[in-house]
């Protein structure tokens, strides 16, 4: 069982859209991680995850490539995958938000994504 102690890591290269996802997760319960980029995510300390919310088109590995590289490497926890192009979201997310979005779409998706993969 997921409980709200349990971390939402959010991966995105804006970072004024990053810090504000970060800001609405905490505000809503959340204990919410920030990374940058895909490669400072993959190189953390990644346990207690109950849901990745990753931009697709980052710099550097995108956010499909770090995926497959932690599909490799252990079970994928839940996924919102977030874009400003939709024609390129992957179908192993459990949700895909189209920017921009609402605080209340990004937290029902966390939501649903959680939901399905419990």
């Amino acid at each position: 069982m997921t409980t709200r102690r349990s971390t939402i890591v959010v991966v995105e290269d804006d970072s004024a859209m990053r810090r504000a996802i970060q800001r609405l997760l905490r505000a809503a319960g959340w204990r919410a991680c920030a990374f940058g980029s895909a490669e400072s995510f993959v190189d953390a300390d990644s346990r207690d995850v109950a849901c990745l919310v990753v931009d697709i088109r980052l710099p550097g590995l995108s956010g499909p490539e770090m995926v497959d590289l932690l599909q490799q490497r252990r079970a994928l926890p839940p996924l919102v995958f977030i874009t400003a192009h939709l024609d390129a979201a992957p179908r192993v997310a459990h949700e895909v938000l189209l920017k921009p979005f609402s605080g209340t779409e990004l937290l029902e998706a966390v939501g649903r994504a959680i939901a399905r993969a419990g």
